[in-house]
């Protein structure tokens, strides 16, 4: 059995060799469908969402970052300090954010690894924007729809965080209090510029391997676009107008997002197993409760199929494509700040050159 493991990627690797010679005009076409959605949907609904929740996180930690336990996340989940403003920034910013920020306060010792782990569980929500705005404005033809699925996934994951939290131990720990460093919105942008780049080349490949699986099966597979990629399994949903199973692609998050997240679980030491099996049961619930909601206001979605060009994701593709472009000087001028070093380092520099000269 080791053995036969250890050879599968191997193998994985050569049959998708073998369907990218055979099939390269079908990847290709995936690649371009992969990039449209980035340019049009995901940028313009989820980076100024994550470069805020970033922005706000530092700006939290600076204002009560005391290292005592806040009194509504004591409550509720049993937190003890420096968890200040994560669940906030979780739930606005949109995943992977949640998972970003909790890592990063855990691995700077603001934050223990028990709360880590636990944040990690529940702290995992999609954008508002993308939610509403694209989900329901774009692929039900209905704000109301997008914002009974949001509240939906929104509401059944709070109540999972708090049914996991108990029983609350008595004494909570106080954390290390947090660096006071003032918010800056530069690292901020920095900050969410990785994540979204992270967001979009998992889009743009699993948007490539769909299209392969689609041309060598002859159909879309319909049930790996709800548990592999976010907006590939809304946009099936749509065409089933099935809001509730929208809510279930929504609080399950698809694989691609799971993947970008696994070296932030390792940080918070957050299983996988355990994880996964929260994100199944949170989406069993929000399916659950939204089809509930759905039925006490079923004018919130049309009783017809969606059209064709409802179902396509598009917010505007000039706002994406200038965000994506000043996305990538952002990097570029970091990475260029990060070569070179400062004044002070360079003129030592040149000491140490003159002597050896």
């Amino acid at each position: 059995m080791k053995r036969l493991g250890s050879r599968l990627p191997a193998a994985a690797a050569a049959a998708a060799a073998i369907l990218l010679t055979v099939f390269s005009s079908s990847a290709a076409n995936g690649v371009r469908d992969g990039i449209r959605l980035c340019v049009d949907t995901l940028i313009p609904s989820l980076f100024p969402c994550m470069i805020a929740a970033s922005y706000l996180s530092e700006a939290i930690a600076f204002t009560v970052g005391s290292g005592k336990p806040s009194t509504l996340s004591r409550l509720l989940f049993g937190l003890s300090g420096g968890t200040d403003g994560l669940i906030l920034c979780s739930v606005f910013g949109g995943y992977p954010t949640g998972e970003r920020l909790t890592s990063h306060r855990t691995e700077a010792g603001a934050v223990t690894r028990r709360d880590g782990n636990r944040i990690s569980l529940f702290g995992f929500f999609p954008a508002p924007a993308f939610a509403v705005a694209a989900v329901g404005r774009n692929m039900f033809s209905s704000v109301r729809a997008g914002t009974l699925i949001y509240g939906s996934v929104l509401l059944c994951g709070i109540l999972c965080g708090i049914m996991i939290s108990f029983p609350h131990k008595k004494d909570l720990p106080g954390s290390a209090a947090i660096k006071k460093a003032k918010p800056d919105l530069s690292a901020a942008v920095n900050d969410a510029a990785r994540g979204m780049l992270g967001v979009c080349l998992w889009t743009v490949v699993y948007s490539a391997m769909k299209s392969l699986l689609t041309s060598f099966l002859g159909s879309e597979p319909v049930a790996l676009s709800c548990i592999a990629e976010v907006t590939a399994g809304c946009l099936a949903a749509s065409r089933k107008n099935d809001p509730a199973l929208a809510a279930a692609v929504l609080s399950f998050g698809g694989l691609c997002v799971h993947l970008q997240i696994l070296p932030y679980l390792k940080k918070t030491g957050c299983k996988y197993r355990r994880f996964l099996l929260f994100r199944i049961c949170h989406a069993a619930l929000s399916f659950t409760v939204s089809r509930g909601l759905m039925r006490l206001f079923p004018n919130a979605v049309c009783t017809f199929s969606p059209a064709e060009e409802h179902i396509k994701p598009a917010l505007t593709g000039t706002v994406g494509a200038v965000t994506l472009l000043l996305l990538c000087c952002f990097l570029v001028l970091d990475t260029a700040a990060n070569a070179f070093p400062s004044p002070p380092e360079r003129s030592r520099q040149d000491d140490r050159d003159r002597n050896a000269i």
